[in-house]
């Protein structure tokens, strides 16, 4: 019996509702209402509170194969005898023993994990880590690296640092993320060298909000040369009035005469033949 079903017969055998379970362990009645429905589970100072609500042993609430509840406190007597002394501290080291294990459990790392036997640079040549616990999240290094938060030659993952990242936020020579940085960055957000993006700041940019300290091209663009719908700066076209790619590359060349043939190609990409 799974815990979320143990928590349900153990609050109706009390007569209590999800409510007045809530206020004894000072949670919200949605808190309780997870745990039953089982989406999530209780921190482990509210398992104690739990264990010593229902009298009940950590390990009955935890393990899904124990059934007996023989590990239920005893109520209190009034007078202390000797001999139940020792069955004292036994108990209580035993609770003990369940805190740890139950600890262990929490920090113990989940998820899946490839590391590669070969190397380069003193790195695997592919590690690929998903693996998490309570408080950290392992990072993915490696020449090729795939993760969470990966570091890497080649680095893809939601947090990704790499000569070539590719990530919800990537950090690299070459970045492709949600937000990317980079010398050349290419995302929604794009802060570089050469930037790319819907917000795209740099010393050439290109994308619907285009800052930048040379060449700005989008549909606001503000440089020191800025093709847009609105744009700012010391030379500034209408993208409107630029009927062909032919006559944006004569503006750009008047302006920028030895700029790379390939910032040429990205320019005026978007250009009528």
């Amino acid at each position: 019996m799974k815990f979320c079903d143990k928590l349900i017969e153990l609050r109706r055998e009390r007569g209590l509702s999800q409510e007045q379970l809530a206020d004894q362990l000072d949670v919200s009645r949605q808190s309780v209402s997870k745990w039953e429905s089982d989406q999530t589970m209780p921190e482990l100072s509210k398992l104690i509170t739990l264990s010593e609500i229902f009298e009940v042993s950590l390990d009955y609430l935890m393990r899904d194969y124990i059934m007996d509840r023989s590990g239920t406190r005893e109520k209190k007597d009034n007078t202390v005898d000797d001999k139940d002394i020792p069955n004292r501290e036994n108990r209580y080291s035993s609770l003990e023993t369940q805190i740890n294990e139950i600890n262990d459990y929490i920090k113990r790392p989940r998820g899946f994990e490839y590391k590669s036997k070969k190397t380069l640079f003193g790195l695997p040549l592919i590690h690929i880590c998903f693996l998490y616990s309570r408080h950290r999240i392992k990072v993915a290094r490696g020449i090729i690296a795939i993760g969470a938060i990966s570091v890497g030659v080649f680095s893809i993952g939601v947090l990704s640092l790499g000569l070539f990242a590719l990530g919800a936020l990537a950090l690299g020579l070459l970045s492709f993320g949600a937000i990317s940085l980079g010398a050349i960055a290419v995302g929604s957000i794009a802060i570089g060298y050469i930037s790319i993006g819907a917000l795209s700041i740099g010393v050439y940019s290109l994308g619907s909000l285009a800052v930048a300290k040379e060449i700005a091209v989008g549909a606001m663009a503000s440089g020191n040369l800025a093709i847009g719908d609105e744009s700012y700066g010391t030379y500034c076209y209408s993208i409107d009035a630029i009927q062909t790619k032919a006559m944006a590359k004569d503006i750009i060349l008047t302006h920028y005469p030895s700029i790379p043939k390939f910032l040429l190609k990205i320019f005026t990409l978007f250009f009528h033949p």
